[in-house]
Formats: C-alpha cells, structure tokens, sequence
C-alpha cells in the first residue's frame, strides 16, 4: 500500500511510541500507561510493533518515515528500512520537493511503500 511521506520522526523506531498522544502525558501516568501494555505483550514502540508483526529491525536506531493515515489524522510510522520510496512521485516545485495536487496539497517527500 503506499502512503506520501510527511515528515520524519526525531526520534528513532526503537523509542517511537504508537500512540503519540502519550507523549503528552506526564512521566508517570505515561510509564504506567506503558507498563500495562507491555505487561499485556502489546507493542509500544515501532520497532517493537514491526518485530510483532514481520520481523525485528536491523537498524531500530534509524527515525521512521512519517504518513497520515485515510482519516486524516492518525500518524502511521514507517521504519526506514521497511520502506520502498518512489521518487518520481515529487518534482523540484515545492518545498521538500514535494508535488502539489491539484487540490493544492503537497505529497511530502515521496510516495512511500512496504518492501516485502
């Protein structure tokens, strides 16, 4: 499935969690939070949710590409290495060298899609 690229996580998959709203909790409601799902065997992080569902990363350490799910709202986090980038998707004309739809939206950085 491919999805356009919206930006780039700070920080690496191995410490991306899923649920981004968490970050804005303070520490400790946000480490119980994640406490009980490990406790539960739910993955927390990316790295953790890739190696659920296909296999661990090679280079957790690596950031993970950002895309905006069909609703329009919800992150979706791409280890980089899980990645096939489709560069012909974008052109020089905007910035990040992103296309510009006829709507007016910009693609990002490239049409993402899962290798494998």
């Amino acid at each position: 499935q491919a999805h356009f690229c919206r930006g780039v996580t700070s920080l690496a998959a191995a410490h991306q969690l899923l649920f981004p709203d968490l970050e804005a909790l303070p520490e400790a409601p946000r480490e119980s939070v994640l406490a009980a799902a490990r406790a539960a065997r739910f993955p927390t992080t990316v790295a953790e949710y890739h190696s659920a569902k296909h296999a661990p990363l090679l280079l957790p350490h690596l950031p993970c590409l950002i895309a905006i799910a069909k609703d329009g709202a919800t992150p979706l986090y791409f280890p980089l290495e899980a990645c096939k980038i489709d560069w012909s998707a974008h052109h020089a004309s905007s910035p990040l060298g992103g296309s510009s739809s006829p709507g007016g939206a910009t693609s990002g950085l490239g049409a993402l899609g899962q290798n494998g």
